[in-house]
């Protein structure tokens, strides 16, 4: 897990904490208590803040077949073929096109408050499934399947893993003979070669919990948007920076408005260098968006020099194309650079995927 991994400070702490968990499986399992490990299936509209139709299965051993164990090394085997560790904002693409890469989320980060504010809502759900474990067992429409655990550390706060997957086929049955899978019987679960309900060893999402900190590791990005409504947790913050530029005098109202029916079509990490950017107050320093792009292009060449245009009170003027909405969030974000050992060589970074590019 440790090869190529680029990663930021935050991003640095959870993989010690992942490589806690997982690096050494013998000595990680001497760490994680049998009565801490459980399996949940439940229901999860798209994009909706409401969890239902809990069921908290206990995990029961079989025909020789230890379901307990059995599930803790579909966790551990997820990780074993992780061979990159990054930033899921910067580069959701490798996310999307590396299988063997995942992607880290620092939910303490108050950007992602909204995402956290999910998950946790998740997880007191299936604690309060635990509690009443006579519950009746329902896999009728259940789309997410959790597995949790905890690990035990003697030096600092536990670490609560919540590993996630998103698919229809929880609770399925299914007619492959080499497919290990479930047998439930009320609300016990075991793994049998018999009668045999769907196992699906890929999991899209884990949470990490320890003490105050709070992380995720994502391998499926689009299950992750669908179930975090990440889309919109990000236009909302980007609605919010132009709000915020109005109030610094940095843009005016009417601006404001117009850019804001092009939200949707910027990109992921688009959004995540506006978001940041704006968070730095960097701008708050400018005399003006105008001075400062006079700034910006006495050091550029003429053919890459920015051409925001502005009124006579020096107004930022929107032409009404979506070009000139991403020039100014790129300008904002200052994502297009210049190379140090090549003056003449300027890329936009915002869309950039250096794992897959290289």
């Amino acid at each position: 897990m440790t090869n190529n991994i680029q990663a930021n400070t935050s991003s640095t702490v959870m993989l010690s904490a992942i490589n806690t968990i997982f690096q050494d499986v013998k000595i990680s399992r001497s760490d994680i208590p049998r009565s801490t490990i459980d399996h949940f299936i439940l229901h999860h509209k798209a994009r909706s803040n409401n969890f239902d139709n809990v069921t908290s299965f206990i995990l029961k051993a079989r025909d020789g077949v230890d379901a307990a164990d059995y599930m803790l090394d579909l966790i551990m085997n997820n990780f074993a073929s992780v061979n990159k560790l990054v930033d899921l904002l910067k580069d959701d693409g490798a996310v999307k096109t590396e299988y063997d890469t995942w992607g880290c989320l620092d939910l303490n980060d108050t950007n992602n408050v909204d995402i956290q504010s999910l998950f946790n809502t998740l997880i007191s759900v299936l604690k309060v499934s635990k509690s009443n474990p006579n519950k009746g067992a329902k896999i009728e429409g259940a789309n997410l399947g959790v597995l949790s655990f905890t690990v035990e550390k003697k030096n600092g706060p536990d670490i609560e893993v919540y590993a996630i997957q998103r698919t229809t086929d929880v609770g399925k049955k299914v007619i492959d003979d080499s497919k290990k899978s479930f047998y439930r019987k009320g609300n016990e679960a075991f793994v049998v070669s018999d009668e045999r309900y769907k196992i699906n060893p890929d999991y899209d999402f884990v949470v990490l919990r320890q003490g105050t900190s709070f992380y995720l590791l994502v391998s499926n990005f689009a299950h992750f948007v669908v179930t975090a409504d990440y889309t919109e947790v990000q236009n909302r913050a980007v609605r919010v920076g132009f709000a915020d530029l109005v109030t610094d005098g940095l843009i005016t109202e009417d601006v404001k408005n117009k850019f804001g029916s092009y939200v949707d079509s910027m990109g992921v990490r688009e959004k995540n260098h506006f978001i940041r950017a704006i968070a730095t107050g960097k701008h708050k320093s400018w005399t003006s968006l105008k001075d400062q792009q006079a700034i910006a292009n006495s050091k550029l060449p003429k053919d890459q020099q920015w051409h925001m245009k502005f009124s006579s009170k020096d107004e930022l003027i929107h032409d009404g194309t979506k070009d000139c909405v991403l020039e100014f969030v790129k300008f904002l974000s200052h994502t297009v650079v210049q190379s140090i050992s090549d003056p003449s060589v300027i890329m936009d970074i915002s869309t950039w995927t250096p794992s897959s590019a290289n």
